[in-house]
């Protein structure tokens, strides 16, 4: 059915270079790469005392995850991390009321509205995205975008966003949160500009069709690009 949907598109435009090959082996056509964007209005670098206020007294480093909780996700093994400071997590899922039981020296903040979820961005010193399949897409851009460095493992989603210069990517989270810790917020929020809005908008343009003018009418239906995004 989806295929169906797609086929009279003149470009599918898919989030991840790991869904672009699945949906190739399956047979799709017009497939092209778009990275999302972020609005880096929004999701912006912070002046220390902002950051101060928005978390309050917490022990540092504080590490973050953003995102569901679910299996899929491992946020378990973001929670089971032995580092120090302070671990914060925002979401919800299907595993939050038994990993909150677990682990209750964890701050639990819910869902958070967009505006205080970028104070809180701004406020940690790195993200932890534990999970082994693409999905990290909105919140590695969202927290670069702030300046707060990223900790992965080098899967789809965070190999094509991070890089060397928005955070560390280890099979090991360990290995990876130490080395994001050293990376200049200056640096990640640099980094994260290539991801604006913007240039997101400019590459779904470049993939309008040229509709000729004889083909200019309101009985004909112009043939547009579609995105999957998962």
């Amino acid at each position: 059915l989806l295929q169906r949907f797609h086929r009279p598109s003149s470009a599918v435009l898919v989030s991840s270079p790991a869904l672009l090959n699945r949906l190739q082996s399956l047979g799709w056509e017009r497939l092209h790469d778009a990275s999302p964007g972020v609005d880096t209005r929004l999701f912006r670098l912070a002046d220390p005392p902002l950051a101060d206020r928005a978390l309050g007294p917490l022990a540092r480093p504080v590490s973050l995850y953003v995102g569901p909780i679910s299996h899929e996700r491992d946020v378990e093994a973001f929670l089971e991390l032995d580092v120090p400071g302070s671990k914060l997590v925002c979401g919800d899922g299907p595993q939050a009321r038994t990993l909150r039981q677990r682990h209750p020296n964890v701050h639990w903040l819910g869902v958070l509205p967009r505006h205080d979820l970028a104070r809180v961005y701004q406020a940690a010193d790195v993200l932890v995205y534990p999970g082994r399949q693409d999905g990290a897409g909105r919140v590695v851009l969202e927290a670069m975008a702030c300046g707060t460095p990223v900790a992965a493992r080098p899967v789809d989603g965070p190999l094509q966003r991070v890089a060397d210069q928005g955070g560390a990517l280890d099979d090991d989270l360990l290995v990876a949160w130490h080395a994001a810790l050293r990376q200049p917020r200056h640096q990640v929020h640099a980094h994260a500009q290539s991801f604006a809005w913007s240039r997101a908008a400019g590459e779904f343009v470049a993939r309008l069709p040229t509709i000729p003018a004889h083909r200019r009418s309101r009985h004909v239906q112009p043939t547009l690009p579609s995105m999957v995004s998962r």
